[in-house]
């Protein structure tokens, strides 16, 4: 039962880290820009993650 919702969960960040890397890569103004970590980089946010 715990590897079946392991991988409920694993599944569902996929997608959700898919659809935020693709919304930055069709939209690159889209995301909040972080100039501390270089020039024109942009994060989206996958909580508690951040994608860069």
């Amino acid at each position: 039962m715990i590897e079946v919702a392991r991988q409920r969960v694993a599944t569902a960040y996929l997608a959700r880290f898919s659809s935020a890397l693709n919304r930055l890569r069709l939209f690159p103004q889209s995301g909040a820009p972080r100039p501390n970590l270089g020039t024109g980089i942009r994060i989206a946010v996958v909580h508690p993650y951040l994608l860069f």
